[in-house]
């Protein structure tokens, strides 16, 4: 899963990005898997608010917002003997992001635990 932004809204994504849209890769926060396996079983949804916030959630149906796909599959709880980074879901200035920061890189009044994600590629050498 890579953050991106541009002038005005931020995405977290393991797929297409616009390549009209500005968008500039910010960082990679985590590796998913494209199916449960390895006890990953938690469905991680792209989302759309609106018309430049993008977010990621565990729910099917994004919270009542625009769902634009499924993720990729993570951990409910760190795994043991897997390097995880812990997804947190953030928002700043309306827009929503992805962060491994605990209190969201102190961008954010508030975060909720989304679940964790692997720090390396999957071990099976799947790249998602």
């Amino acid at each position: 899963m890579s953050q991106y932004s541009n002038k005005s809204s931020s995405e977290a994504t393991i797929g297409w990005v616009d390549p009209h849209g500005g968008f500039t890769l910010q960082s990679t926060v985590g590796h998913l898997y494209e199916g449960p396996q390895n006890g990953a079983n938690l469905a991680f949804y792209a989302c759309k608010e609106g018309t430049h916030d993008y977010f990621v959630s565990t729910d099917t149906n994004c919270g009542g917002k625009l769902t634009l796909g499924l993720e990729g599959y993570g951990y409910a709880q760190a795994p043991a003997g897997e390097a995880a980074v812990p997804l947190d879901r953030c928002s700043s200035a309306g827009n929503h992001f992805v962060s491994t920061e605990p209190g969201c890189s102190g961008q954010s009044l508030a975060g909720a635990l989304l679940g964790y994600a692997l720090l390396w590629w999957p071990p099976d050498g799947t790249e998602i």
